[in-house]
């Protein structure tokens, strides 16, 4: 049996993302090509976008599991923005990444952060750090409230393939982490309900909220978001579907 056409086909149980970025399908561009607009597959346009030519991550063609992907080279600061209202006023947010780290291990790195400004705390963040290396998450519902950390003892290493996820239930005030589909840890947020209804005016992929530190080394090859906490059901689902697609064990 093909586990990836089986969990594939087994997407349409779910509703579909509310931003889906997926490497493969980005077209038009050869290898090594800068990207300046990840189109959003949903159909929501929830697009991912880079503006500064000198900022705009590449498309690699071969480079995770043979297939393309989004490649960020922290030494030119290489990060999209993602649109302004990604996970205002929800009460849930999950979140699949299919990536795989570059050569080296930088002391951290952001995959995701997603805040309402600059010197804020985000509502939503997936990172890394180390040493040892791991994944490393935080949450929070409003800007009144202290972030929720949570961090996982799973070693990360240079030149490997991951699927990082973090479910964010606000409105039961909950973080939670995965590793290639194994939870590794959760934690409760202080508050409960929705997140709050303001713009997010720091919605990063690839670098910390200030544009500048944390930036990112490694491979994207595909962004999963829901604006809802998906059931353990689901979230088995999409874990299954991208290891399957990404060679992930």
């Amino acid at each position: 049996m093909d586990k990836y056409k089986f969990f594939s086909s087994m997407l349409s149980n779910i509703p579909i993302p509310d931003m889906w970025l997926d490497a493969t399908a980005l077209s038009g561009l050869s290898d090594g090509d800068p990207v300046a607009t990840w189109p959003d597959k949903s159909g929501h346009g929830n697009n991912a976008t880079q503006a500064t030519p000198a900022n705009r991550p590449s498309l690699e063609t071969l480079s995770f599991n043979g297939r393309k992907s989004v490649y960020f080279d922290s030494a030119n600061s290489e990060y999209m923005l993602l649109p302004t209202d990604i996970i205002r006023d929800v009460p849930g947010c999950s979140v699949f990444i299919a990536f795989r780290q570059g050569s080296s291990l930088p002391s951290a790195e952001k995959l995701l952060y997603i805040a309402p400004s600059s010197t804020q705390s985000a509502f939503l963040q997936v990172a890394k750090l180390g040493s040892p290396y791991y994944l490393y998450s935080s949450a929070t519902r409003v800007t009144t409230d202290a972030a929720t950390i949570v961090s996982t003892g799973t070693d990360l290493s240079a030149d490997a393939s991951y699927i990082l996820s973090a479910v964010a239930d606000y409105s039961n005030a909950l973080l939670s982490t995965y590793v290639n589909g194994t939870g590794t840890g959760s934690d409760s947020l202080q508050s409960s309900g929705n997140t709050e209804d303001i713009a997010l005016n720091a919605p990063m992929m690839g670098i910390m909220r200030d544009g500048v530190s944390d930036p990112l080394l490694g491979y994207i090859g595909e962004i999963m978001l829901y604006k809802r906490t998906l059931t353990a059901i689901e979230i088995s689902l999409v874990h299954n579907y991208l290891k399957n697609r990404w060679g992930v064990s």
